[in-house]
């Protein structure tokens, strides 16, 4: 059995349990995780992953849940001390010169497109950071 699926099973256990303690019909667990019914029933047959935020509101919204894997344990204070407070960031606009002499080596890629007897044409690929 794959990782994936081990972990699969974990969460329609842990789910499982977590929404019949609750009594919870799939419309309010669906509601309390923030998705469908459909995805609520996936996850209870172990047919897909949940993502991490998915995890997170579980986790949240029943503080006693936990789920484990191999040698790790994802409960609410998990999410809560890995969560990034979010920086705020303002956009720095540069001239083309300055964002030229910003680049490194790893951000130009040049490649031959075009080989000729007298000719050589060659693309110039530029990545800015985003």
């Amino acid at each position: 059995m794959g990782r994936d699926q081990d972990f699969r099973n974990e969460v329609k256990q842990r789910l499982g349990d977590a929404i019949k303690a609750r009594r919870l019909s799939k419309k309010a667990a669906a509601e309390a995780l923030g998705v469908s019914r459909q995805m609520v029933h996936l996850y209870l047959r172990a047919k897909v992953t949940p993502r991490p935020e998915v995890l997170r509101r579980a986790c949240e919204a029943w503080p006693e849940l936990e789920f484990r894997f191999r040698d790790h344990v994802f409960s609410v204070t998990h999410f809560l001390q890995s969560s990034p407070v979010p920086v705020p960031t303002t956009p720095t606009q540069l001239s083309l010169l300055d964002a030229i002499n910003a680049l490194d080596k790893d951000s130009l890629k040049v490649s031959i497109a075009k080989p000729g007897p007298k000719s050589l044409e060659f693309s110039v690929r530029i990545e800015f950071a985003g």
